[in-house]
């Protein structure tokens, strides 16, 4: 009878610490690039701008994400330091979107990116024109899923016309 009130008694120590320790996702939309220096220090998410900065195929992209290597969390009016969170981060400007999430302590996890209207990488464009010839160009939008600890995926989405025919590529990087 005592084992199981112990038994009893820590399954529910247990599910009590469990659900203290659960953490929370916030969201922030973060529009005003106007006021970057005020929230921007030296590069916090430096494994971010590693492997994702040299692929950068715009001046556009690149900035961009080097504020999101930058953004200091700390600055947000949601972000609390005594509770254990990720925060999800909106950037958006006007052909670009990403949504960044960080941990409690600023470190950039992963983000989502969709980056329109970006030009096509020469070697790419040149085998899209030898695989289809005749067709041209009509839009083409970036997207790079990144993982601190995982796959970068980065892949060129782009529609191509003929006349009439259109066809929708998607192309790793």
């Amino acid at each position: 009878m005592k084992s199981t009130i112990l038994y009893a008694s820590l399954f529910c120590l247990s599910l009590a610490r469990g659900l203290n320790a659960q953490e929370k996702n916030l969201l922030a939309y973060h529009t005003n690039f106007n006021v970057e220096k005020a929230i921007v220090k030296r590069h916090k998410s430096n494994h971010y701008w590693k492997e994702v900065g040299p692929i950068s195929h715009s001046n556009q992209v690149g900035s961009l994400q080097q504020r999101i290597a930058r953004f200091d969390i700390t600055q947000l009016d949601e972000y609390d330091v005594n509770e254990p969170s990720t925060y999800t981060v909106v950037f958006r400007e006007k052909n670009s979107s990403i949504y960044a999430k960080y941990n409690a302590f600023g470190n950039l996890i992963s983000t989502i990116e969709r980056h329109t209207n970006v030009k096509v990488p020469q070697n790419l464009g040149r085998e899209i024109a030898i695989r289809y010839p005749g067709w041209s160009f009509k839009n083409s939008t970036l997207i790079i899923k990144y993982r601190k600890k995982g796959k970068i995926n980065i892949a060129f989405k782009v529609q191509i016309l003929n006349s009439s025919k259109k066809r929708v590529l998607k192309l790793p990087v």
